[in-house]
């Protein structure tokens, strides 16, 4: 069995809603046809991923934001449940980004602590610190709320997102038993194989590669010219290429309070 359509969504968390119509990208493989668009908020495009399972159940869509915090943070605020974490980042996410109390960090004045790093490294989910070894990138802090390469505002404004998927039909992996429809976490740096994703000509030269070879000038152009739509693409190139070990994770209970990101298995 195979997955029919994949999704890879660019995410971002930025507040202004003309904002997220230009950064949020999704990356759109349907039976071997390709489309890459933006132009819709967040809210938008998750309405679009919902439909997209409706459509299709056999979907697995990866989003670019973290799905959980490390567990000692849940611990802390008493959460038994991913599901909690993200309700309560419904409620509480938008407090949390305007005061950058530690743990968070990365606005003015609020600098990194020094036990996100090794050898504690409390700023960092299991499933990070695996990437790191198994791919030699390392992803940022989903605690890092500004400065370059903060993930934690769009994980922040992303979680709750994912009440409105689990209540669609999608199973969130690894929090729920993997079935069709799925969301799950993705990486695009793993996908992009070391490409300086902010240099157009570099874009351009990987988007050569024979992977892209059969996609539309239209869909080419998006990528060449949007940092943004680049990850898009080839996250959702990437799992294409594993679309057959998509449709067959396995259950990771152990995994269920901090989540994980997906690797494909040559990885």
């Amino acid at each position: 069995m195979e997955s029919d359509r994949i999704l890879a969504i660019d995410w971002s968390g930025n507040k202004r809603l003309s904002s997220q119509r230009k950064h949020i990208w999704m990356a759109d493989w349907n039976r071997g046809a390709v489309t890459l668009t933006n132009k819709r908020t967040g809210t938008e495009t998750v309405n679009a991923v919902v439909a997209a399972g409706r459509d299709t159940p056999a979907t697995v869509a990866g989003f670019d934001f973290s799905f959980s915090y490390p567990a000692w943070f849940l611990a802390q605020r008493g959460l038994t449940s991913a599901p909690a974490l993200w309700k309560q980042a419904q409620e509480q996410g938008d407090a949390w980004l305007q005061s950058c109390e530690p743990p968070f960090w990365g606005r003015p004045a609020r600098t990194c602590p020094l036990d996100h790093w090794e050898p504690l490294c409390r700023g960092f989910r299991s499933t990070e610190c695996e990437v790191r070894k198994s791919s030699g990138k390392w992803p940022s802090s989903s605690f890092k709320i500004g400065g370059a390469g903060a993930v934690g505002t769009g994980s922040l404004r992303g979680m709750p997102h994912l009440l409105t998927l689990q209540k669609s039909g999608f199973s969130i992996w690894p929090f729920d038993p993997p079935r069709l429809p799925m969301a799950i976490e993705i990486y695009p740096r793993i996908f992009t194989k070391g490409t300086v994703v902010t240099d157009q000509g570099a874009r351009a030269k990987h988007l050569e590669g024979t992977a892209f070879r059969l996609l539309s000038d239209d869909v080419l152009a998006a990528a060449q010219h949007s940092p943004d739509a680049f990850d898009a693409l080839c996250a959702m190139i990437g799992m294409v290429e594993s679309r057959k070990q998509l449709a067959t994770l396995p259950a990771r209970p152990h995994r269920a309070l901090e989540g994980e990101i997906w690797m494909p298995l040559q990885m």
